[in-house]
């Protein structure tokens, strides 16, 4: 296990698009080598709060400090410690599985160059050879992102439903990816999923979102001790519809 080191942290975070606010007051710390399962309906906020995180869009309000970085200038080089998969993945579609990542290879300056079959073996993609990205099924798809996701060895990893289209196997076999990288090698982990009853078994702690603000947030053993499960919880705070 790692010490107590934050990543990661917000500070009143804020989003407007024209007149609908999308986030509100978001405060959060995120540790180093835990899985964090974000849950919320969709339109709460889950995917704007990691567009933000990423840099792909700017908050109108609040800050974000990353990896100890919070000016502009040195938030773009933290973010280079950052992976992420967030809606949908680009692609190389006439390219095999081993070419596209050799491309973001390339891009991202990776010297290590083995690391691209790693990576293939890693996600299940060791097999597809000359096979076209176009021709693959979604699950594979995903599985090519979050390879590419994963190539610059990232600290933080933000993942927007990555086990959309997966089959059981794939699943099991991301999960088990996932739960390694933070738990062995120390990487923090921001994951939202549809499917509940597998952030259940994934996540260290849980960050629930409604209306695009932080209603709730508990850890894993607190979640066992005082409920039967992700699923029913979440319904449950739906219900109350009240800030916690």
């Amino acid at each position: 296990m790692y010490e107590p080191e934050v990543v990661l942290e917000t500070h009143n975070l804020n989003k407007d698009y024209r007149r609908t606010r999308a986030l509100s007051d978001i405060n959060i710390a995120l540790d180093r080598g835990r899985i964090y399962g974000l849950v919320g309906q969709n339109g709460a906020g889950k995917t704007t709060l990691m567009r933000i995180i990423a840099g792909l869009s700017q908050p109108t309000q609040g800050s974000i400090t990353l990896f100890g970085a919070s000016s502009q200038p040195s938030l773009v080089r933290a973010r280079r410690r950052l992976g992420a998969i967030i809606e949908t993945p680009a692609l190389y579609p006439d390219l095999s599985a081993a070419q596209n990542l050799e491309i973001e290879r390339l891009i991202r300056g990776v010297a290590d160059r083995s690391r691209v079959k790693r990576l293939l073996q890693q996600v299940g993609l060791d097999g597809t050879g000359r096979k076209r990205v176009r021709d693959f099924s979604l699950g594979m798809r995903q599985r090519l992102a979050i390879a590419v996701a994963l190539l610059a060895d990232p600290a933080l990893l933000l993942l927007d439903e990555p086990i959309n289209g997966l089959d059981p196997m794939g699943i099991i076999q991301v999960r088990q990816l996932l739960t390694t990288l933070a738990h062995e090698h120390g990487c923090t982990i921001l994951i939202s999923s549809h499917i509940l009853s597998e952030l259940d078994q994934l996540a260290d702690e849980y960050l629930f979102v409604s209306d695009g603000r932080i209603i709730k947030q508990l850890t894993a053993a607190e979640l066992s001790t005082q409920h039967d499960n992700l699923e029913g919880y979440f319904l449950e705070l739906l219900k109350e519809g009240t800030p916690q």
